[in-house]
């Protein structure tokens, strides 16, 4: 889910796209033109400005078992790739897949993501991957054009960690005692 202007907009897990207009608190579910990226969860949906929609990443949604059977294991994540939905004067369409350079991210799911507005920035980080190991990497994706974006690759940065223990506290007072 994401928000575009007053609406809160969920696509991904089930069929369509859905609004809820935030100022009425109702409903709607529009005609959506183009063809939409295959159903998944996991994803994350970034607002790019006023009509664009970022998604990607994510995995298949599980099966729904029936009865007393076990659910079948699935990949923890299946996609890596970007899909752009626009609002444009009423009229909602996905964009053709967009061409997409650079050092992208491995194929993950329940990563998160955000928007530097200032030159279109969508920061994501971390993940689950396909093989199920958990990721701390960070790749910003340039979506200035939707037609054609990059990614880079931010290395990581080298957090040493000493076991010295602050003799004030944040306020400039002494430790608390327990007691």
């Amino acid at each position: 889910a994401t928000t575009l202007m007053k609406r809160l907009v969920l696509w991904g897990g089930g069929p369509g796209v859905h609004i809820l207009d935030g100022d009425q608190l109702k409903w709607e579910t529009p005609e959506v033109e183009g063809t939409a990226p295959v159903d998944r969860v996991g994803f994350t949906m970034t607002t790019l400005d006023n009509e664009k929609m970022l998604v990607f990443g994510g995995q298949k949604p599980p099966p729904i078992p029936e009865g007393d059977e076990e659910p079948p294991e699935v990949p923890a994540a299946d996609y890596d790739d970007v899909a752009v939905l626009v609002c444009e004067k009423g009229t909602w369409k996905w964009l053709p897949s967009p061409d997409v350079q650079g050092d992208k991210p491995a194929i993950k799911a329940r990563h998160t993501a955000c928007l530097i507005p200032v030159g279109k920035k969508v920061i994501v980080f971390g993940g689950i991957g396909a093989d199920g190991v958990r990721h701390d990497d960070l790749h910003v994706l340039s979506a200035q054009n939707p037609a054609k974006m990059e990614w880079l690759h931010v290395p990581n940065k080298v957090i040493e960690v000493t076991e010295e223990a602050p003799a004030d506290d944040a306020a400039g007072g002494a430790p608390a005692a327990d007691g």
